[in-house]
């Protein structure tokens, strides 16, 4: 198979997080990438591989599948509860 199969098969993979983690993590560099594509039964050449990895990268950020921070994920919370008995508000957190 060749890099427009990779592609095809990157779109689809996009935004499904588990799979678009494992693509991520093959996009330090080309060797990277032709291991994950071998692996994967895509055949691509270390050329093509690094000129992928701008287009990969771009692709997986657009799908909303980027990494996130030990810090950033310290600033996520869960939404609070609110409960309306009678005329009263009472909100839990």
């Amino acid at each position: 198979m060749s890099a427009g199969s990779l592609t095809a098969y990157v779109e689809g993979i996009a935004t499904d997080p588990v799979r678009a983690a494992e693509l991520r993590a093959a996009l330090v560099d080309g060797a990277a990438l032709t291991a994950y594509a071998d692996a994967r039964d895509h055949s691509v050449t270390l050329a093509e591989a690094e000129e992928l990895l701008p287009a990969f990268r771009a692709l997986l950020d657009a799908a909303g599948a980027q990494s996130l921070s030990d810090q950033a994920l310290d600033q996520v919370s869960g939404a609070g509860v609110r409960l309306v008995t009678s005329n009263k508000d009472i909100e839990v957190e």
